[in-house]
């Protein structure tokens, strides 16, 4: 057998037992053999040759009250695509956990929700947005920390987006409430090097050849980078930036 073949195989085999795994945790036992059998066929029916971007640890439970979600805009699945060991897998439902720093990915029956390995996924599109696990390449990037990056706008200087959420507590009504508090930065990737751009006067700083063009359209069309409004402004800026480049 080639090492392409074994490779193949393995990987199958791992999506097989993260499978077996999955049934005996929802109570499957040692009478419902029938039942495994038609579960896995089903699955492996509807998974196709994609089974192996499901064969990472599964989702951790929140087991306390929450008040909000951990994710990334939204916890619904969102319809997307994974270059995965080379492969691109289209077609598939991601949702990007900010809290875990985790890329989840839901099987085509629905039933499981795998974590994807960061070192083995490239990249990911969910909707229109690129997701990419980052790391510091050198002193350069010391701003910068692992884990998923988001990015905004694309061309000669993309717009990235690194969100995370806390986990805080409160009490309420004698209850003690859990809830996410979210904290975002972004950057400028650049040269190669990724340039913090979490303010007016920083993304300026980042962009600065075309500085005094970047503050007359900021003046021009009253941005604000406060609150709600930052981050439409740094796309908006970033946009326009590219426009002066073509």
């Amino acid at each position: 057998m080639k090492a392409k073949d074994r490779h193949t195989a393995t990987r199958r085999a791992l999506a097989l037992a993260a499978f077996l795994l999955a049934l005996a945790a929802r109570g499957f036992g040692q009478g419902d053999e029938a039942t495994e059998r038609e579960a896995m066929a089903a699955f492996l029916a509807e998974a196709g040759n994609q089974a192996a971007i499901y064969n990472g640890p599964r989702e951790s439970q929140y087991l306390f009250r929450l008040d909000g979600h951990p994710y990334l805009r939204t916890e619904e699945f969102r319809e997307g695509e994974i270059r995965f060991d080379g492969r691109l897998y289209p077609n598939v439902r991601l949702r990007l956990n900010t809290h875990l720093d985790e890329l989840v990915i839901l099987s085509p029956d629905r039933r499981m929700m795998t974590v994807v390995p960061p070192d083995r996924m490239e990249e990911a599109r969910v909707d229109t947005l690129l997701v990419r696990y980052l790391a510091p390449r050198g002193k350069d990037d010391a701003a910068l920390a692992e884990g998923y990056y988001v990015r905004l706008t694309s061309g000669a200087c993309p717009l990235w987006k690194r969100a995370r959420k806390s986990l805080q507590e409160r009490a309420e009504d004698m209850q003690l409430i859990h809830y996410f508090q979210e904290r975002v930065d972004y950057y400028v990737e650049r040269d190669g090097r990724f340039l913090p751009a979490n303010s007016r006067r920083a993304l300026l700083r980042a962009l600065s050849d075309r500085r005094d063009a970047l503050s007359q359209f900021i003046k021009r069309e009253k941005l604000s980078f406060r609150g709600d409004n930052r981050e439409r402004s740094l796309v908006r800026v970033a946009l326009y930036y590219e426009s002066l480049n073509p």
